[in-house]
């Protein structure tokens, strides 16, 4: 896998376009595009999954406070409440 992520981030840069990125991945490429972000979070504004099943079995705390919207620091932002 980490020879996958480094093909992504050489396509990054070669393309010349400057992050944060969307990246959307189908089915194994989920997984690719989940190890760039883990790699490069500031440079990741987004994700789609498409067929994609889930890439860790204990994800790190940094995706899983930045994607849940019940994150009290989410809470605070967005105006959501618990329950």
């Amino acid at each position: 896998m980490p020879e996958l992520v480094g093909d992504l981030e050489r396509l990054l840069q070669a393309a010349q376009n400057p992050g944060p990125y969307v990246l959307v991945g189908t089915s194994g490429g989920g997984f690719i595009t989940t190890g760039y972000a883990a790699a490069h979070p500031q440079q990741v504004a987004g994700m789609v999954f498409i067929d994609t099943g889930a890439p860790f079995q204990n994800p790190p705390s940094e995706i899983v406070d930045a994607t849940d919207l019940n994150h009290p620091a989410k809470r605070r932002t967005s105006g959501l409440s618990a329950g």
